[in-house]
């Protein structure tokens, strides 16, 4: 089993192979800076209140909270029109 495995292994020849993706004639590339800008409001207090922060994001990316924040916001939400997802 062994001697058939080294015999395939030796005698495989690599294939590459990569297909083209054709993008629109209108398409634009875009760069981070032209993401837009949104803001997630975290409270350390249920109702949004006691201590609060604005923080700054870009949408379609993940963040991690720092410590400050980590494990003691009570209340989270995302500026109007956008969403955001929260995990533990």
């Amino acid at each position: 089993m062994k001697f058939m495995l080294t015999v395939l292994l030796a005698t495989a020849t690599p294939c590459f192979s990569a297909s083209t993706i054709r993008f629109p004639k209108d398409f634009v590339k875009r760069t981070s800076s032209d993401l837009p800008t949104t803001h997630l409001y975290v409270c350390d207090t249920a109702g949004f209140s006691g201590r609060c922060e604005n923080l700054h994001v870009t949408p379609g990316r993940c963040y991690n909270l720092n410590e400050s924040w980590n494990k003691l916001t009570l209340a989270a939400g995302p500026d109007q029109g956008t969403f955001c997802s929260l995990f533990p």
